[in-house]
């Protein structure tokens, strides 16, 4: 399977979030997530929207095939950084069953997102629009891997957290 390949202005501003994760804090819900990768070993950082429902708290991949998620699924954990603040987080891949209900509630957030001026959403890469029923995000369930976060513990740096 390819790699599906995100707009320009995403890349962009994907990189310019991994080189000054302090830039996330005024942007909505936008994290920068540090992943250990699985050959190296060494932190791979992406930026991610995590989701908060009902005291849960979520990680939802728009691609199954990316990167990030790859890491994550083996090493289990991550450091999730917002501004100058960092957590070490361990998580659970949700099961496709119970999907659903959180893919739409994250496609409702991005969406209502998207007209601010924190830079693109994200919502594009679903197909999907926020008002169709959970049907239909059922049928997409297998495609959009969720992890839910386990364990957060503040780490005062993103390196002292991976230590």
């Amino acid at each position: 399977m390819t790699k599906p390949k995100l707009p320009e202005e995403v890349l962009q501003l994907n990189e310019t979030l991994k080189r000054q994760p302090h830039l996330t804090e005024h942007m909505g819900p936008l994290h920068l997530l540090s992943v250990p990768g699985r050959s190296s070993g060494q932190l791979r950082a992406t930026p991610v929207s995590p989701l908060d429902i009902d005291g849960q708290r979520y990680l939802v991949a728009a691609f199954a095939e990316a990167d990030w998620v790859k890491n994550l699924r083996l090493s289990g954990w991550g450091i999730l950084t917002k501004g100058q603040n960092s957590l070490q987080v361990t998580v659970a891949e949700v099961s496709v069953p119970e999907r659903a209900p959180i893919l739409q509630a994250f496609v409702q957030q991005m969406e209502h997102l998207g007209g601010d001026s924190s830079g693109p959403s994200g919502h594009f890469a679903f197909g999907i629009g926020p008002d169709e029923p959970l049907e239909a995000y059922t049928a997409i369930a297998d495609r959009h891997p969720i992890f839910r976060i386990v364990e957060a513990t503040p780490a005062p740096s993103i390196e002292r957290a991976a230590l």
